[in-house]
Order: structure tokens, then C-alpha cells, then sequence
């Protein structure tokens, strides 16, 4: 997605899970939310070993209210792994077409279950990291299975994990 000096952006090419943004509250901060905690612990854990570990930055990331389209942001952090803003998203991706995701059959099967894939093959919605206007104060941004940018409550249902990342390209 981006370099910069010897760091390389990376976001996966699928959704990989499917998960609630927050596993308890509405109007829950990229900074509070169980999605976070899950993708820099359990997820970063399992899905890395010892030497990929060695090249994943730590990165601060900009939560403030110039990476989303709406008027609220929140408190930067510090990440291994991350979900892209709206900006991020809109300026990293040219156009709907290119925003839209395959997961994977796991994230499928996870979010569905016994329903199937609810007639969208596996393409389907994937989360960012800041708020939306739609569904205020509780919204959250995500890119709809068509590629497009709309708004859902964190606590209200699943929806596909992309994890981005930073890398340390030198080594």
C-alpha cells in the first residue's frame, strides 16, 4: 500500500475473520475496542511466528478526527496490527472496484454458519478503524460488499477483518 524509508504498509488481500468491533458496547473507540485487543494479541500470536514477528512494527496510529469523513475522532495508539481509517481506505484504493474483499472460507464460514453466504459469493462487508457519520455517536465505518463506504453500530453483528500492518522491509 505504501513505503516509507525502509518500511513497507501491507494489508492482507483477504478478509481473514470475521468479527464484532466490539464484543460489549456501542460507541466504542478504535482505542477500547475488543477488536483491537484481539488483532494485537490472539490474532498476532497465532498468525505469526517468531522471525515474521522480528520485521512487524509497532506503529503509532492516527485515530483524530481528519481520518475519518466524520466530525468525531479518538486517541491515537500504538499498534502491531490495524484496521485502515476511511481516509486511509479512500486514498490507498482507486475506486469501488479495488475496495471490495474475498475472505476467506473461514471468515465465511464464521460469519454465516449454517446460512451460507447469503447470496454475495464472499464478498461481503469489512470493518475500519474510525467512525462514521451513519449511526451516530455509535458508528463505525466499512467497506460494503459493492466497495463502497457506509456506517454500522460495533456491537450490531459481524463483519471481515483486513489487517493491515507494518513492516520493517531492510532486514
Amino acid at each position: 500500500m505504501d513505503i516509507q524509508q525502509n518500511q513497507a504498509l501491507l494489508i492482507s488481500k483477504y478478509a481473514l475473520d470475521s468479527q464484532p468491533f466490539d464484543e460489549q458496547e456501542a460507541g466504542v473507540s478504535w482505542a477500547d475496542c475488543s477488536l483491537r485487543a484481539w488483532l494485537n494479541d490472539s490474532f498476532y500470536n497465532s498468525a505469526f511466528d517468531m522471525v515474521e514477528k522480528e520485521v512487524v512494527l509497532l506503529k503509532k496510529v492516527d485515530n483524530s478526527a481528519k481520518q475519518s469523513y466524520a466530525e468525531k475522532g479518538s486517541k491515537d495508539t500504538k499498534d502491531r496490527l490495524f484496521l485502515l481509517s476511511e481516509r486511509e481506505a479512500d486514498s490507498y484504493f482507486s475506486g469501488n472496484s479495488s475496495l471490495q474483499c474475498h475472505a476467506t472460507l473461514y471468515a465465511v464460514e464464521k460469519k454465516y454458519g449454517e446460512r451460507g453466504t447469503n447470496g454475495m459469493g464472499s464478498l461481503g462487508v469489512w470493518w475500519l478503524r474510525t467512525t462514521h457519520y451513519q449511526h451516530q455517536p455509535y458508528g463505525i465505518a466499512v467497506i460494503t460488499s459493492v466497495g463502497g463506504v457506509s456506517g454500522m453500530i460495533g456491537n450490531s453483528g459481524f463483519a471481515f477483518v483486513r489487517p493491515a500492518l507494518w513492516v520493517d522491509i531492510s532486514r
